[in-house]
């Protein structure tokens, strides 16, 4: 559903994922922690640029990746000789379960499940 893309100078990003037909925004995302970001909306799916601080690896400059869910409960109670180590976040919009870079060859890992209502069901 979403890339998370993390790098210092991201000024040409923006403007060409337009070109693309992305609708922009600022928002405030937890990726985990609570940071200000711009996210390129393509309807479904996503790109949120964040800042460089948020770079693991100098260079590296996808550091995140969103699926969709229906639920948290696999992510949840998956044992693998031991709990993961999840972060889980959840507020009036969203519940989503974040699986560390160590876990998950380098990348923060979302899985996201949007918990407001649903329209006319």
């Amino acid at each position: 559903m979403a890339v998370w893309i993390a790098g210092a100078d991201l000024a040409v990003e923006p403007q060409l994922l337009q070109r693309m037909g992305a609708t922009l925004t600022t928002e405030i995302r937890y990726v985990p922690d609570r940071t200000h970001v711009t996210v390129a909306n393509f309807g479904d799916s996503q790109v949120i640029l964040l800042p460089a601080t948020s770079e693991r690896v100098p260079g590296r400059r996808i550091v995140g990746a969103t699926v969709k869910v229906k639920s948290l409960d696999f992510i949840l109670h998956v044992k693998l000789g031991q709990t993961l180590p999840v972060i889980v976040k959840r507020d009036a919009a969203i519940a989503s379960a974040y699986v560390p870079p160590e876990l998950a060859h380098g990348l923060w890992l979302e899985f996201w499940r949007d918990t407001r209502p649903r329209q006319g069901k």
